[in-house]
C-alpha cells in the first residue's frame, strides 16, 4: 500500500504532499483496447496502469479510510473535477505517447496503428469536437475530463 509506505518513510511531525489522478479517460481507453485481440498481448497487465478510484463513487471516503488506518491523523483530501483539451490530432498523439506505458512492448510499426484504435476509441467516446466545418486535423479537440485528487497529510 502506498499510503503505508509514504507513512513509515515520514518522521515524527513529517509531512507530504500528494497529486494524483482518481479517474481520467485515458484508463477507460486502456482497458477498452487491452479486450482487443490485436492489442491484448501488448496490454495483459492493464489494471497496474489503472487508478484504483477510476470507476470509485466517492474516492475522498476511501483514501480518508486509508490514511486512518495507516496512521495519519492530520489530512486534507481535495478531489478536484478538472477538463482538458488537447487542440489538434498531433498533440493528443504525442500526449498519448507520452504516457502510454505499453509503447515500448510493441514492435515500431504497431504503434502508429495503436494510435488509429485509441483515436477510434476516442471518438466512440465522444471525446471529440471539431471546430469549424471542415475536417481539418488542427481543428479537432480532444476533450479529457478527469478528477485530480490532492492529499495533504501529516505524521
Amino acid at each position: 500500500n502506498a499510503f503505508s509506505n509514504i507513512y513509515n518513510l515520514l518522521k515524527p511531525g513529517g509531512d507530504c504532499l500528494l497529486v494524483f489522478l482518481a479517474n481520467n479517460p485515458i484508463f477507460d481507453i486502456y482497458n477498452q483496447l487491452s479486450r482487443s485481440p490485436k492489442w491484448t498481448k501488448y496490454m495483459y497487465d492493464v489494471e497496474k496502469y489503472i487508478s484504483p478510484y477510476q470507476y470509485c463513487e466517492n474516492p475522498a471516503g476511501e483514501i480518508e479510510d486509508l490514511l486512518c488506518t495507516v496512521g495519519f491523523e492530520h489530512y486534507q483530501i481535495q478531489v478536484r473535477d478538472k477538463l482538458y483539451v488537447y487542440e489538434g490530432l498531433e498533440n493528443l498523439k504525442r500526449a498519448v505517447l507520452a504516457v502510454n506505458p505499453f509503447s515500448e512492448r510493441m514492435p515500431p510499426d504497431l504503434q502508429d496503428k495503436f494510435l488509429v484504435d485509441y483515436i477510434a476509441v476516442v471518438r466512440q467516446m465522444y471525446l471529440s469536437k471539431e471546430e469549424g466545418n471542415n475536417e481539418n486535423e488542427c481543428n479537432l479537440q480532444f476533450i479529457s475530463p478527469y478528477k485530480l485528487v490532492i492529499v495533504y497529510a501529516k505524521k
